[in-house]
């Protein structure tokens, strides 16, 4: 019986702290397309430093990071096969890629500083980027996609924007 328990369970793998749950131990982003999948986002550290511009100290988190080496625009994002709650994805910048902590990120002012599923944000070459993700539900298995975001036509942006001008977007309340 218990040869048979120790089969049994050396079949099946248990979730693992994170190994990028620090900003020191970043995960490195080396090109615009990246996929990972059943991350256990509760099992991550909690973060205990301050970044400037988006206090997210007391939360737990995975980090990447990366430079840009190009002019773009990125979107990153969690999903999962349960529903997301209390969650955030937010993208910081910094001097290099060599950060130890949270005080040494700047807020990046066009990722949202709250709860969602993603984030959207201009790239510049040579600046370099944290993105840090967090999600508090218990046992909760999450996808981490980070992607370029393809041209727009001139023409569907001219319609964006002037659909957002007549009905008054800049003093819309609720931007979801």
């Amino acid at each position: 019986l218990l040869f048979l328990l120790l089969t049994l369970t050396s079949q099946f793998t248990y979730p693992q702290d994170p190994s990028n749950d620090t900003v020191a131990t970043a995960t490195e982003l080396t090109d615009l397309n990246y996929v990972e999948t059943n991350i256990r986002l509760d099992l991550a550290d909690v973060n205990t430093g301050t970044p400037v511009g988006c206090n997210t100290n007391g939360f737990s988190g995975v980090y990447y990071k990366f430079t840009a080496t190009e002019n773009n625009y990125v979107n990153a994002f969690i999903q999962s096969n349960s529903t997301i709650t209390n969650s955030f994805v937010i993208a910081y910048t910094a001097n290099n890629l060599n950060a130890t902590s949270m005080s040494e990120l700047t807020h990046l002012p066009e990722s949202a500083c709250a709860f969602g599923i993603q984030t959207s944000f201009t790239i510049t070459s040579g600046q370099s980027y944290y993105i840090m993700v967090h999600r508090s539900d218990a046992n909760a298995l999450t996808d981490f996609t980070f992607s370029e975001v393809p041209d727009v036509p001139q023409s569907e942006r001219d319609a964006l924007i002037a659909f957002y001008n007549a009905t008054g977007g800049d003093s819309w309340t609720n931007n979801t």
